[in-house]
């Protein structure tokens, strides 16, 4: 019995919706449902192997013998460790670019030295004057950027082995990494990952071999390590390696189902801690590291059939790389507790969601024109369909998840399987929120996404066109003090600005006296409800993991990083919090918002309004004022 003949995968079925099983699982309960019907008594698909006398050998593949070691002047043995020459063991070299191009770091080492161990980019204070700045501010997420420089280190395991000159906070780097072979016959390969200067780093190389000693090590140094950039780089380290441990045994099955060999090369991924950055007229005003990335820079794969028929080779390779990116996710929500979101999820979701999937051929390229991304975005599946790739890619950007408007594309090249799996531009990646690091900073605004300072869209799904645009920013300890406005063409609600708009510092919670359910309306003017489950228990929204609770004073809505908003019984925002203590106070007077007081004490923003109850004006401590004028109707005139 041939077990391959019940090998069948829908790969559009699966993308139509959430699943929370990977690709490999799939294909596993499908061929097991398959042995059983064919009278083939058996609890696993291993099992199931046996049975057919086909038996998985545990030998390993010896990688592709060097030119030199021919050589009659050397052992004929194969060697390891320092009698091999530079030029016979792989290497890895790694460049460090700052946000003007020019290359700060550049660092090499053999790839052996550095089997299980932490390669860690992190960013410190350039100067003491620097560190004394950040110190007083409550570290990168509360100082103004303006106020200080960064400078690169590179390190192993928290031991520095190179450091760049200083560069400026927020401004977007890049780190090659260059995987050398020592075959004459092959050239080095390499992996661009973008960084923002001012993030955490983690470089993992997998070599195919036994992970688990390189986890243990890694969390070893983490339980020893104060709280810190280098502690949230082994954290990063732990999440990578556990990625490609999962992703080796999902190999394990797909080989097995299919009777393959899958011969895998040195591979390469980055995981970050990357903040996110509020900029004003292209100034960096402020850093919020609050989100993980996880990019998969060079991850390759190769099927070879036991029996010689190569017929299923791109099935095998394209159902990898589908399974690749569903563990971005599924893994790194393990990891940091919060929502995370791989290529492969995001196109679930927008199909899950009703929304427009689109499939681009390269005979159909002009179809991108109507696709919303981001130019650079747009420019690289261009650059795939001209390599023959067919693209998967959701029309508009999935909008019904945390980080915020996710923008992701699947690109397969159907003869080979090959492809690329993209979110926010970070191939093979996943993005999502990361819970805080103790001693770390905290960003500020909503537990929503932050408004961006300047933005307007269509969804050309429902028409409603909204539009954003920050007044006034302010650095403060901890929580930064940002007051911007959003219009919502759809939103008939009447606020302080006129029907339509909202700003910062407007959310609230209504509850609903007869269900004892609670909405919660963001800074975007965006409602989401929280379901009673009776006493002080609630159901928060899909894909939403903040926790509501409920007191005789009024409401507390905290996210997973530990912020905290509280909010009075009639639904005012009082104050909010973050893990370090710091805290944002709200003051009212007749039920109007008349002044923000930041975490040091200080009345930062202050507020006046007309006689009808419309804003009037808001003045910071800086001394600047912005004024709103209104319509006859009451709208507010731009």
């Amino acid at each position: 019995m041939d077990l391959r003949e019940g090998v069948d995968f829908d790969f559009a079925g699966y993308l139509s919706r959430e699943q929370t099983e990977s690709p490999a699982e799939v294909l596993s309960r499908t061929v097991l449902a398959y042995a059983r019907s064919q009278g083939l008594p058996c609890k696993t698909v291993a099992d199931a192997n046996r049975r057919r006398s086909v038996i998985r050998d545990e030998l390993s593949i010896l990688p592709e013998e060097p030119a030199a070691m021919r050589s009659p002047t050397l052992p004929g043995a194969y060697e390891v460790g320092s009698d091999l020459g530079g030029g016979l063991r792989h290497g890895v070299q790694l460049r460090v670019q700052s946000s003007s191009g020019s290359t700060v770091i550049d660092w090499s080492s053999s790839m052996p030295a550095l089997y299980g161990h932490t390669i860690s980019l992190t960013y410190e204070p350039a100067t003491e004057t620097d560190a004394q700045v950040l110190a007083d501010h409550g570290g990168i997420d509360g100082a103004s950027p303006w106020l200080y420089r960064l400078r690169p280190v590179l390190s192993v395991d928290g031991e520095p082995m190179a450091q760049g000159p200083a560069d400026d906070p927020g401004r977007e780097a890049r780190v090659e990494v260059i995987l050398g072979h020592p075959s004459r016959y092959r050239e080095a390969r390499s992996a661009v990952h973008p960084v923002v200067v001012g993030g955490v780093y983690a470089f993992i190389l997998d070599v195919g071999g036994d992970l688990r000693k390189a986890r243990e090590a890694s969390r070893a140094r983490m339980a020893s390590l104060p709280a810190g950039d280098l502690r949230t780089a082994e954290k990063l380290q732990d999440w990578g390696l556990d990625w490609f441990a999962e992703r080796h045994r999902a190999y394990d099955v797909i080989a097995g189902v299919t009777w393959n060999r899958l011969l895998l090369d040195v591979n390469e991924a980055m995981a970050s801690l990357r903040p996110r950055v509020t900029t004003v007229g292209g100034a960096v005003v402020s850093l919020a590291r609050d989100r993980v990335v996880f990019d998969a820079g060079r991850v390759l794969v190769s099927p070879y059939a036991i029996d010689g028929d190569q017929g299923r080779s791109a099935f095998i390779t394209k159902l990898a790389g589908h399974t690749g990116s569903f563990l971005e996710h599924r893994v790194a929500q393990g990891h940091w507790n919060r929502n995370q979101w791989s290529a492969v999820r995001v196109v679930q979701r927008a199909r899950a969601t009703g929304q427009v999937v689109m499939t681009i051929e390269p005979a159909t390229e002009n179809l991108l024109d109507i696709v919303s991304a981001p130019d650079d975005l747009k420019e690289d599946m261009r650059a795939r369909l001209r390599s023959g790739h067919v693209i998967t890619v959701p029309q508009l950007p999935v909008t019904d998840a945390v980080p915020g408007d996710l923008h992701a594309y699947i690109a397969v090249r159907e003869e080979t399987g090959e492809g690329a799996y993209v979110v926010e531009g970070a191939i093979d990646g996943d993005l999502g929120e990361a819970g805080e690091e103790e001693g770390a900073g905290s960003g500020g605004g909503s537990c929503e996404d932050s408004s961006q300072p300047t933005d307007s869209t269509v969804n050309l799904a429902n028409g409603n066109y909204t539009f954003s645009e920050t007044d006034l920013t302010l650095p403060a300890r901890g929580i930064p003090i940002v007051f911007t406005r959003t219009y919502s063409s759809l939103d008939a609600r009447s606020r302080s600005l006129g029907p339509g708009w909202s700003h910062s510092y407007e959310r609230r919670l209504d509850e609903d006296r007869a269900t004892g359910d609670v909405s919660y309306t963001d800074a975007e003017g965006r409602r989401r409800t929280w379901r009673s489950l009776g006493g002080d228990l609630y159901d928060p929204p899909p894909a939403r993991f903040h926790t509501l609770s409920k007191d005789a004073d009024g409401f507390s809505l905290e996210s997973p990083d530990g912020r905290v908003e509280r909010f009075a019984l009639s639904g005012e925002l009082l104050h909010e919090d973050n893990l370090n203590g710091n805290r944002v106070t709200l003051d009212y007077l007749g039920g109007r918002l008349v002044s923000v007081t930041d975490a040091a004490g200080r009345l930062v923003v202050s507020f006046t309004y007309t006689p009808e109850g419309r804003l009037e004006t808001a003045s910071d401590i800086a001394g600047r004022e912005v004024r709103y004028a209104y319509l006859p109707s009451g709208d507010l005139a731009l």
